[in-house]
Formats: structure tokens, sequence, C-alpha cells
């Protein structure tokens, strides 16, 4: 078994020099591991790109260590070699750590982060499609997308995952900026002015609000904003954090699917695993072929 760690220099773990130490892990457990670190946005494609067309006829993992946008970029990498011989273990180290809290991996304990992928359980993934781009587990479409859109990466760094709330606030002020589109999902045809594509319970970090998710099964938990202003997310969140538990709204409902489309002749905020995605979406779905296999414990 062959071991590469794929590394955001800026996650926690490397700010912290934790890096020798994951090494030295692995190491007693008698394990010889290759670091890459990624320089800039998108780099971890092409670098499990080069690593899954090299060593396509060995097993082979890839260890990413970063947050949910390294692990997507390590993923879009995997599929873009066309190989499914390579598996993917997690050593949380982002702003949002969603899929390692999904899959039940620790993130301030490293050495039995280490032990789940050396047991080398591995379980299917199918990924998700944005036109013809490859996501994991989330898209938001109107409120949360400009969310992401608003965020000051340079501030990012000193703040980490406060920054979202700071940029929550200023959206909140911008909500008539928000642009109506229409969706068809299950066959209906419905107008929306926000919306979020989900297959993981967990939302921004740990917020448990996708009860119906499941990232192992080949659909979508969707919420849908057929109208949005600072009333009904008050209620939203009064209903989700305080009452703990939902009911369906002429405003807002969840609906499951393994696709939706949409329509507009606008420009649309949104947003895929917690990065910016430039293009208007005319259709999300879960890909019907394309997987990456997973160590969970």
């Amino acid at each position: 078994m062959k071991y590469f760690i794929i590394a955001n220099p800026l996650s926690k773990i490397v700010q912290k020099g934790k890096l020798q130490y994951i090494e030295n892990i692995f190491n007693k457990r008698g394990v010889r591991v290759e670091k890459y670190f990624s320089k800039y946005q998108g780099e971890s494609v092409e670098l499990a790109y080069e690593i899954t067309k090299e060593f396509a006829n060995q097993q082979t993992t890839i260890v990413s260590i970063g947050g949910d946008g390294t692990i997507n970029e390590v993923c879009r990498g995997i599929i873009k070699a066309g190989q499914n011989n390579v598996s993917v273990g997690i050593i949380p180290g982002g702003t949002a750590n969603v899929l390692a809290k999904e899959f039940n991996i620790p993130e301030k304990n490293l050495n039995k982060s280490i032990d789940i992928i050396l047991k080398q359980n591995k379980r299917k993934v199918y990924l998700s499609e944005i036109n013809d781009k490859f996501f994991l587990f989330t898209c938001g479409i109107g409120f949360d997308g400009m969310i992401v859109e608003k965020v000051d990466l340079k501030l990012k760094k000193y703040i980490s995952k406060f920054v979202y709330i700071l940029s929550a606030i200023i959206v909140l002020f911008q909500l008539k900026n928000l642009t109506e589109f229409k969706i068809v999902v299950n066959g209906n045809e419905m107008e929306a002015k926000s919306l979020i594509v989900n297959r993981t319970k967990r939302y921004a970090g740990n917020f448990n609000i996708f009860k119906n998710a499941d990232i192992f099964l080949k659909k979508f938990d969707i919420l849908i904003f057929k109208n949005l202003n600072f009333k009904i997310i008050v209620e939203f969140l009064f209903d989700i954090f305080l009452k703990k538990e939902f009911l369906q709204k002429k405003d807002y409902f969840f609906i499951s699917s393994d696709k939706i489309s949409l329509t507009t002749n606008k420009k649309l905020s949104v947003q895929i695993d917690g990065d910016l995605f430039e293009n208007t979406p005319y259709i999300i779905k879960v890909s019907e072929d394309k997987f990456v296999n997973f160590i969970v414990p």
C-alpha cells in the first residue's frame, strides 16, 4: 500500500507545525508517506490526478489534510484520472470539517485518525454533480452562496470560521438583492429565492439540520426557501436551534430527490463544499457512476 499526504498549507495542522508529528506516527507504525502541499486553490486536484495516474496499478491511499475544500479537490483529481482503486483518508484540519464529523473522524486525536486510515475500512461515496463539475455533499444557491461570496479570504486566515458569521451578518442586510429562480424537483416546478442541497446531516460545521440526509445514499436532502427575508430567517433559526424541530412552512420546506434543475437568465450566488462556483447552475444531481472510496471507522 502506497500512502501520500496532500496538505493545505493554511490548515490548522500545518500552521501549528504538526505535520512532522503526523509523519512520525505513520513511521512508528511501519508506514512511509510522501507529502505534497497545494500552493493555490485547485492544485490539490492536479496533485491527486498525478498520484492516481502514476500509481494506477497499485493499492494507494491519499490522505487529505485540510478542510472540506481540500477533500473536494482530492476527489476531483481521482475522478479526473478515471480510477477507483485509490482510497481517501481524512485528517481534519480546516475551517469546516463537516465530512470528517459525518464519518466520526476525530479532529483533535491525530493518533486515532491515523489508526482509522491504516485499518483501511472503505465505503463507497458517489459524488454529486453541478453542471459538469463534481462536488461532495453541499451546494448552496442564493443566501448561502452570498455568504461564501462575501467572505474576506485574507481575514479568514486570522479569525477562521468567525469570518462566515461576519459575512452572514453583512448578507442579512442585502437580502433584497437575492434573485428569484425557477426549479424543477420530483417533477414539480416552483419558484425559489434560496436553496441548500445537502447530503450530510450536518451543515456549516456541527449544526444538525438535514435530518434525512445520508452521504452514502444517492439522494439529496434539499431545503427550499420560496421567500426569504429577515423575519423568515429568524423564524427558521428559532425552529431549528431552539425548538429542535422542523415544521413545513409555506415559505420554506425540505424535500428529498436525486436531481434538481434550475432556470434563470441572471447570475446566481452559488457555493459548493464551501467554495464559490462561478457559473450559473442548471442541473444538480448525484452521479450515477463516479464514486470515491473513503476510509471510515
